[in-house]
C-alpha cells in the first residue's frame, strides 16, 4: 500500500488541494470551466465524481461532518456517511446546472446524470450502498450490478412531457447517441460498438440489443 501526493490537473500535481473535499473541488472546477467558456464555441464537459466510491478499506468513505450530521436518523454510521457523500454530490450536480443557467447555456445544452455500475453493498469491500430491489452488486452480472439509472434533461429534446425509457441500452451507445443529438452523423464515427439510440429514446420505439458478458478472473467482456 502506497501513500503520497497524486492529485493532478492533467500532468500538473496540485499541491494546494490538501485537506479539501474532492467532490467540492471537482464541482468548483466544473463551474469555473463553464464561467470561462466562450459560448460561441461548443462545450463537452465530462464530470466524473469519485463519490460515492470507497477510498480504502480502513476508511472507505469520507464526508464533511456537517453533512453527516443531517442523516442522524440513519442508524448505521457507515451508511450515514455514504448518504452524506451522495448528498454532497447531488448538491454539486445542482451547482453545475445552476452555473449553466447563469451562463445562459442551458437552452442549448444536453444535461445528463449517469451511473456506471451498481452499488457495492458488501461492508467487507467498503460498500454501504443499496441496489434494492435488484439482486447483486458491483462486479456481479446480476441486475444490481449492471442495471443503473440515467437522467437526461434538455430543451432540445422537444418532449411534450417527461417520460421513463425502459429500453435496454449499453454504455457504448452513448457516443453515437450524443453525437447524433449534437447534430453529427454516427456513420462518421466509423466501425464502433455502440448504437445510435436517439429515435428509440425520443419516440419510445422498441429496441432489442444482445449483451454478452464473460467473467474470467478480474476481466469483463461485453
Amino acid at each position: 500500500m502506497y501513500f503520497g501526493l497524486d492529485f493532478r490537473n492533467g500532468t500538473e500535481i496540485l499541491r494546494d488541494k490538501h485537506g479539501k473535499y474532492a467532490t467540492h473541488v471537482f464541482t468548483e472546477t466544473a463551474e469555473q470551466i463553464i464561467r470561462n467558456h466562450d459560448t460561441s464555441k461548443p462545450l463537452f464537459l465530462y464530470l466524473a465524481h469519485l463519490a460515492a466510491h470507497a477510498g480504502n478499506l480502513f476508511k472507505p468513505e469520507e464526508a464533511p461532518p456537517e453533512v453527516i450530521s443531517k442523516f442522524k436518523y440513519i442508524k448505521n454510521f457507515y451508511r450515514r456517511i455514504h448518504a452524506a457523500t451522495v448528498s454532497v454530490m447531488d448538491d454539486g450536480v445542482g451547482s453545475v446546472f445552476r452555473a449553466l443557467h447563469e451562463k445562459d447555456m442551458l437552452k442549448n445544452s444536453i444535461f445528463m446524470f449517469v451511473s456506471d455500475n451498481g452499488a457495492e453493498v458488501n461492508p467487507k469491500e467498503g460498500g454501504y450502498g443499496s441496489n434494492y430491489p435488484l439482486r447483486g452488486n458491483k462486479f456481479t452480472q446480476w441486475e444490481g450490478g449492471i442495471h443503473v439509472p440515467a437522467v437526461i434533461w434538455s430543451p432540445l429534446l422537444n418532449l411534450k412531457k417527461p417520460r421513463v425509457a425502459k429500453q435496454l441500452m449499453h454504455v457504448s451507445d452513448w457516443l453515437p447517441t450524443l453525437y447524433r443529438a449534437a447534430g453529427g452523423d454516427p456513420h462518421d464515427l466509423g466501425p464502433i460498438g455502440g448504437f445510435d439510440m436517439c429515435d428509440t429514446l425520443l419516440e419510445d420505439l422498441p429496441w432489442h440489443e444482445l449483451a454478452y458478458s464473460h467473467f474470467k478472473l478480474n476481466s469483463f467482456n461485453i
